[in-house]
């Protein structure tokens, strides 16, 4: 596509900000009650030795569990869990539910068909009197796709756990969604092996945080505003010329954005890997404004970047470093139509001896970057089939 090199460099600015970046009964639900459930417990992350085998669940305490289940915003409510009155097919981006000290858990929900999601959802783990409802978070840009954080106080059981829990969410009109049901594993630290292997597994990044702070996460739009100007007459003919300082000059205010839809990692082999990045980019395009109306317009971009490289792991740190990236490249022109040369498609995925990737569990890896004394983030969660929405 033709690009105007103006309009190339807001990409380019856009890239930096980010490089920087059914249910047990149905009987009528009773008015519930609230108690607050506020408690964020940070828990260490040592590496005590525990058990591989699961604690038998006949013999846990669920309503212990609940208490510990750790949802942002979360309030414990007691009466019959909610039973939708129409059971739609809520659907959610995994098939277990895994916690692992120092890693907030990330669970998306879709909407089917024309629903919206609202502010809400419930989650009741199976054998539990209580549930919780927890509040999901504005971060994707789809309105039929809710997105949730939640964490596992774990200091004092006996990992690694499981047990499964009952999802009910709600829509924009605050009518029950779902429900859903999940398995959760709440892993303990890693004890003897790293539990790495190569294959099958791809690794998707989940959320980026620097210095503790969150800043991106896939599908989570990163808007930059401005205004642009351009020219109006009496007869209402809008054009972008060459009027800045004479009477028909005007002005149009935009918002461009990117955002990162998914990204991932596959390590095939040993020492080989592959990936795939997807970006979204909106760019402001002066020449299709309406400066008569203030209408912008936009052009938007879609790059696929697949790409691959190397890797060593290091099986007694139970860390990676990725040795190598080769990413694709998407010709850059002039509004002329001049070709410039091969410009990188996006690629966040960090590589060298700034970036190291430190195994946490069977479930997540976190890559840690320490650039002049800032400290960024990125979290990746496994998966065995390919990323559903």
């Amino acid at each position: 596509m033709k690009k105007n090199v103006k309009h190339w460099m807001l990409i380019l600015f856009s890239l930096a900000t980010i490089w920087v970046a059914c249910t047990e009964s149905a009987e009528e639900d009773p008015e519930p009650t609230e108690q607050n459930n506020n408690d964020t417990t940070q828990v260490d992350n040592d590496t005590t030795q525990v058990d591989d085998d699961p604690t038998d669940p006949n013999t846990l305490d669920f309503n212990a569990l609940t208490n510990d289940l750790v949802l942002e915003n979360a309030s414990t409510m007691t009466g019959n869990f909610p039973i939708p009155d129409l059971l739609a097919g809520l659907a959610v981006g995994k098939d277990t539910l895994a916690f692992t000290r120092g890693v907030r858990s990330r669970l998306r929900m879709k909407f089917p068909g024309e629903f919206h999601y609202g502010q809400a959802f419930f989650m009741r783990i199976k054998g539990a009197d209580n549930y919780l409802q927890g509040m999901f978070v504005e971060e994707e840009s789809s309105d039929s796709i809710a997105v949730a954080y939640m964490e596992f106080d774990d200091e004092d059981w006996n990992l690694p756990l499981q047990f499964e829990v009952e999802i009910v969410a709600t829509d924009d009109t605050g009518a029950p969604v779902g429900p859903i049901d999940l398995p959760v594993e709440v892993e303990g630290p890693l004890s003897g092996s790293c539990g790495f292997l190569p294959g099958d597994q791809i690794w998707e990044w989940i959320y980026t945080t620097q210095n503790g702070e969150f800043v991106s996460a896939p599908m989570t739009p990163h808007p930059l505003s401005g205004t642009v100007a351009g020219c109006c007459d009496d007869t209402g003919t809008s054009w972008y010329g060459n009027c800045i300082g004479g009477p028909s000059e005007a002005h149009v205010d935009y918002t461009s954005y990117q955002m990162v839809p998914f990204e991932y990692i596959k390590f095939v082999d040993g020492e080989n890997l592959i990936g795939e990045t997807l970006q979204i980019t909106q760019n402001v395009r002066p020449s299709e404004s309406d400066f008569c109306s203030g209408t912008p317009g936009y052009s938007v971009s879609e790059p696929h970047n697949h790409f691959y490289g190397t890797y060593t792991y290091n099986a007694g740190g139970c860390t990676i470093r990725i040795n190598e990236l080769n990413g694709e490249t998407s010709p850059l022109y002039t509004s002329s139509g001049n070709y410039l040369g091969e410009f990188p498609k996006p690629l966040y995925v960090g590589a060298g001896d700034y970036a190291e990737y430190h195994i946490l569990s069977r479930h997540f890896i976190k890559e840690v970057r320490n650039v002049e004394g800032s400290n960024l983030e990125r979290i990746y969660e496994s998966r065995t089939s390919e990323i559903p929405f």
